[in-house]
């Protein structure tokens, strides 16, 4: 009922918006998507399953997303990609790639040899709308070239012009340089980072299932910027660690995709600077090490209707490379403890393509299996692998070859290094209890700890808070654990150089 009176008192306000151009019935509404989402996964249960990952921050509708694997309800020791659509609203012709490469992978697992390769040996996951509130604004014909989502920003309890946030703004990575703090602007980033349901849906999903590769689809009314595919970054004078092996992902992604023109393969890899702040792929890019592109789609925001298969089709063969790339040409493996041959979750350095957490966040091995993968190219790589609690292994000239993959079962010994008392970190101990009972919130004494910064993470790696800039004076402190949960936290702990981790059990 809610949702409906919302609806209504939007059409009230239609004549006050611009009307701009009337959409193609080939495009997919909200409810149509939602239908088709329904028969894929009823008519091909044994490789999908639908989730739901949060609900839109102005008309609560749902966010779908679909898996598909050959044991959808499993999470399996293989490698996971993700595919977005429809962040900015008027960009319509994201949901209909998506959805056609469902249609590709599921109506063909039994017919062709590569896809079913695929679906058996990889988890992929497409959320084919992410913005249904503003895609709803523009299929409503309310305003066909709205972006935004529909945060109610003037809270005046409808949606209006002035509503809505940038979701392509609102990722933690440097926001504060990107869009504009106006919330009248096309670019609004939002109040703070992540303060979207859409932003936040994604952002779990992507810590749950830690992807390696993504593809986000876009499209501009600008023609310059169409026929693009974007990948992080150029950062000032520097480039992200990974641009040896990022860039040429991006350069065969783009001329596997035809031109809308019919004149070649003529999509370009462009990089994207960081300092645009904010957006999806160099979030994700930095804070789990995925090798995210953006591909700008044909030129114009919705390309007529009866071109939209074919360009379906055309930016699937793109998909389709970003597939083959997965299984050849990189460094895979596990962590085990050599005692235990328990999986661990340990930091993996390319030694070779490596950067401080400032600029890319330490890239871990999987919780779950101490699996780890890294794309890289044709060449000899330093391997380093980092725990606190363990001995670090360096492995020298590991080689990478053209179509190959490079097996690594990866062994560290215990070290004392950290006791059920506390923390040693550069000389200094840090009190923290190993379990804690029947409190909301992590209390410890900081002895000689005060200059640095504790950060706490859950069990499956998701980012909780952060404690830094200690006052000189305190002896002790407290964090809130956020959500308040019973489980597994880890508290990693830096300064200057060192950094260390404590794992505490939270009972509630």
């Amino acid at each position: 009922m809610k949702f409906l009176t919302k609806l209504i008192l939007i059409l009230l306000i239609v004549g006050s918006i611009n009307f701009i151009f009337p959409i193609d019935p080939r495009y997919h509404t909200y409810e149509e998507m939602c239908e088709e989402l329904n028969t894929i996964v009823t008519s091909y249960s044994n490789i999908t399953r639908m989730e739901t990952i949060g609900y839109s921050t102005g008309f609560n509708l749902p966010i779908l997303a679909v898996k598909i694997s050959d044991n959808p309800n499993l999470h399996e020791d293989e490698p996971r990609v993700l595919f977005t659509g429809i962040h900015h609203a008027c960009e319509l012709i994201g949901v209909e790639i998506c959805l056609a490469l469902l249609w590709e992978l599921v109506t063909k697992y039994e017919l062709d040899s590569f896809v079913n390769y695929v679906v058996n040996n990889t988890e992929t996951w497409v959320v084919p709308m992410v913005n249904p509130d503003g895609h709803h604004i523009v299929m409503s014909g309310i305003d066909t070239l709205w972006r935004k989502n529909c945060r109610d920003n003037n809270n005046n309890g409808v949606w209006d012009p002035e509503d809505g946030v940038d979701l392509n703004r609102n990722y933690d990575f440097l926001w504060h340089l990107g869009g504009s703090s106006n919330p009248l602007d096309r670019e609004y980033r939002g109040p703070y980072p992540f303060s979207e349901n859409e932003t936040r849906a994604i952002r779990n999903l992507a810590y749950r299932e830690r992807f390696i590769a993504n593809i986000c689809f876009h499209s501009h009314r600008d023609w310059s910027y169409g026929e693009a595919v974007y990948y992080p970054w150029r950062w000032g004078n520097s480039w992200c660690p990974d641009h040896n092996h990022i860039r040429p992902i991006a350069e065969s992604i783009a001329v596997n995709i035809p031109s809308e023109l019919g004149s070649g393969y003529t999509y370009s890899p462009i990089y994207g600077r960081a300092t645009e702040g904010g957006l999806t792929r160099n979030w994700l890019y930095y804070a789990i090490g995925c090798f995210s592109y953006t591909i700008e789609v044909s030129r114009g925001y919705f390309p007529a209707g009866n071109i939209v298969d074919t360009l379906c089709k055309r930016n699937l063969q793109g998909v389709f490379y970003l597939y083959r790339r997965l299984f050849s040409n990189k460094i895979t493996g596990h962590v085990y403890d050599s005692i235990t041959l328990q999986p661990l979750q340990a930091e993996v350095r390319i030694l070779e393509a490596y950067a401080p957490p400032e600029t890319t966040w330490y890239r871990v091995s999987d919780s779950v299996y101490g699996r780890f993968y890294r794309l890289l190219s044709p060449g000899n790589y330093t391997l380093q692998v980092i725990k606190p609690g363990y001995n670090t292994k360096t492995i020298y000239n590991v080689p990478v070859t053209l179509g190959n993959t490079t097996q690594l079962e990866i062994l560290l010994s215990p070290n004392p290094g950290i006791d059920d008392e506390g923390v040693i970190l550069n000389k200094k101990r840090l009190k923290i209890p190993t379990i804690i009972k029947k409190s909301k919130r992590i209390e410890a004494n900081l002895g000689e700890f005060k200059k640095g910064k504790i950060d706490v993470f859950s069990s499956t790696g998701q980012y909780i808070a952060t404690l830094s800039n200690f006052n000189s004076s305190t002896e002790n402190f407290s964090l809130v654990l956020e959500p308040n949960k019973s489980g597994i936290y880890f508290l990693r702990l830096q300064e200057n150089n060192q950094v260390q981790v404590k794992k505490i059990i939270f009972i509630k």
